[in-house]
């Protein structure tokens, strides 16, 4: 199995989607009973940086990033599709 590639800012460090950060945010609250809509509107979350495509980062400075990799197994469908 072949990890995607980590996001490397246009300086060569190693980053978060912005987009991602703020998916889960809106994720969890909603897990808390908090409407989606209005946890959209008050959440803004800061780039550090970009990378080669542009997408907005935000620096991971502790750690070191690893692949997770999950093997997942479909059921058989009934018509064997």
């Amino acid at each position: 199995m072949k990890c995607n590639g980590p996001y490397v800012s246009k300086d060569g460090w190693l980053g978060i989607p912005t987009a991602s950060i703020r998916a889960s945010l809106v994720s969890a609250a909603q897990l808390a009973g908090i409407p989606k809509t209005r946890v959209k509107t008050g959440i803004r979350v800061l780039a550090d940086g970009v990378d080669t495509a542009g997408t907005p980062l935000v620096r991971i400075t502790k750690g070191k990033p690893t692949c997770l990799k999950i093997e997942v197994r479909y059921p058989k469908w009934p018509g064997g599709v």
